[in-house]
């Protein structure tokens, strides 16, 4: 990057935002353009991730993998939130629509307010130059469309814990110019994984402050002490920073590192929790750490048992040992970055490769998770009210359960079409649902529109006669007064054509769900109004 002295000189953003984002933004485009198609243009080569790796030094100290442990935490907390957040905004609040429906002048007011409150939380962004996504035209693009796939792609697709992976943001100059090649020393390992948490922590705490700005709401991160550098370390870093002959003064380096450090708190080795003045100081420290110099704080004695047991790695492992941390890290592969991650609700698995679950979807993931009971979440339109539904246990249930189970992995069709025939009664009597919005809630989900895939069984039935006729899809079945709804004639003695009770055959899990809405089987049961609730 450009020496100090070559920097474009900006106004503050307290005295015109729109002159320090100009500034700002003429900066990134002496790298990456200025056109919406990101490019490298230069003037001068940016530093390859080998030529970082020599001014880093080729050593890697245990201050260093601390200091990007805690980076990575906190990502993952704030892509964990911020999935949430989104996902319930999109699936409750339409906000998508919304947002594109905001004057071009409104968009970029709002995305001003998130770089602002990015730079008002760290004075210099350790990852400001590495973000060519954020300028006014490139998330304003095409109605503000661009400020959706970059949250798209910052989002989780596990919505269960938080992870201990983040996501990270495709580019491809990026890759280029961090590209390790044949050089797998610590240091090149080293610098490459901290680049891309300073890269997507500042794209992810944009991403959140505009989220927030358009809702009037604001958050405000304390800054983290991170560990102090050893001696050893500081010396190494001005012996390589004068061999690498790099444009830069090695001690204004040192200093601002020294001025960011006294002017943060410390802060939960756990749950990374940044010490407040109203929450009151976090005094418990590891006393095995603090023997060898290493001092890891803990906000609660919870905190500190859960960091024993599972923390990543669990410290019981490291405790008190000198240099565990760093043989960990230098032992372990690099981490996968991608957008999927194995789930923690057992009735689901990760999504399939290439498929990704929309907002709306993993908004009901969630609500799933917080009502454990329930099989399904109705949300009203346009409130934070829901209604869960439980499915009953047999043929009905079954059925939807394996169909939700395929369908929330995979783009399925059919399986949405057998969901929403088993949910159609059931939101009939669902207090502000009904069946156009059942049919909306879904096409939010998974992208399938009911109209378009499912005939209704009514218009193929005759009501007048005693004894009803229903044949869809090759299977034919004969509906008798009292033989269902189910406890009596069980559908797979009703039907013929079934190979087997498991129903692989999308066409015939089809024509069972038909059957089921067909026959006159009443709503679902367990329209349970003691979990009736509100999004959180």
């Amino acid at each position: 990057m450009a020496s100090d002295r070559d920097r474009i000189q900006s106004p503050s953003w307290e005295e015109d935002r729109r002159a320090w984002n100009a500034a700002r933004e003429l900066e990134l485009a002496r790298y990456y353009g200025s056109a919406i198609e990101i490019s490298y243009t230069g003037p001068q080569p940016i530093l390859s991730l080998a030529k970082m790796a020599s001014i880093a030094g080729t050593k890697v100290f245990e201050s260093n993998v601390i200091q990007l442990q805690s980076k990575t935490a906190s990502i993952c907390s704030l892509q964990y939130n911020l999935t949430r957040e989104w996902s319930k905004h999109v699936a409750v609040d339409d906000f998508e629509n919304r947002w594109m429906a905001q004057s071009g002048h409104q968009r970029e007011e709002l995305i001003l307010e998130g770089l602002v409150r990015l730079f008002q939380n760290n004075l210099d962004p350790l990852g400001k130059n590495l973000c060519p996504e954020l300028t006014l035209a490139r998330l304003n693009h095409r109605s503000g469309k661009g400020f959706i796939d970059l949250v798209g792609k910052l989002t989780l697709q596990d919505v269960s814990k938080v992870p201990t992976v983040f996501r990270t943001v495709p580019n491809d100059v990026y890759e280029v110019l961090h590209d390790a090649g044949d050089l797998p020393l610590p240091a090149v390992l080293w610098v490459k994984q901290d680049h891309d948490a300073d890269r997507t922590h500042c794209l992810t705490m944009v991403a959140w402050h505009i989220l927030l700005a358009f809702y009037g709401e604001s958050q405000t991160f304390g800054l983290s002490k991170g560990p102090r550098p050893e001696r050893e370390q500081l010396e190494h870093f001005r012996e390589s920073l004068r061999i690498s002959g790099a444009p830069v003064d090695a001690e204004s380096i040192i200093n601002k590192v020294r001025a960011i450090r006294a002017s943060a708190q410390r802060s939960c080795h756990s749950c990374r929790l940044v010490e407040q003045s109203d929450m009151g100081p976090i005094t418990s420290a590891c006393q095995g750490c603090k023997l060898i110099g290493r001092l890891v704080y803990y906000c609660s004695k919870q905190c500190q048992a859960t960091d024993w047991k599972s923390g990543n790695p669990p410290h019981k492992t490291i405790c008190g040992k000198k240099d565990a941390i760093l043989d960990a890290f230098l032992a372990a592969p690099p981490p996968s970055h991608g957008p999927t991650a194995p789930t923690g609700d057992d009735r689901f698995g990760p999504a399939a490769a290439g498929y990704t679950r929309s907002p709306a979807l993993l908004h009901q993931l969630a609500l799933l998770q917080q009502n454990p009971r329930a099989e399904y979440v109705f949300m009203k339109p346009h409130s934070l009210q829901f209604f869960a539904a439980v499915m009953p246990h047999g043929t009905p249930g079954d059925l939807f359960k394996n169909a939700m189970r395929r369908a929330v992995c995979q783009h399925s069709p059919a399986d949405v079409v057998v969901m929403y025939c088993l949910l159609q009664k059931t939101a009939r009597v669902a207090p502000g649902i009904g069946v156009e919005n059942l049919r909306d809630q879904l096409l939010k989900e998974y992208g399938v529109d009911q109209f378009l895939w499912n005939v209704p069984v009514q218009r193929t039935m005759k009501p007048k006669l005693r004894c009803r006729q229903l044949r869809r899809h090759g299977y034919a079945a004969t509906i008798l007064p009292g033989s269902l709804p189910f406890g009596g004639t069980d559908i797979f003695s009703t039907c013929r054509g079934f190979d087997s009770p498991l129903m692989h055959d999308e066409r015939a899990q089809l024509f069972a769900a038909e059957l089921i809405h067909a026959s006159g089987y009443p709503p679902i049961p367990g329209l349970r109004r003691d979990i009736r609730g509100s999004h959180s």
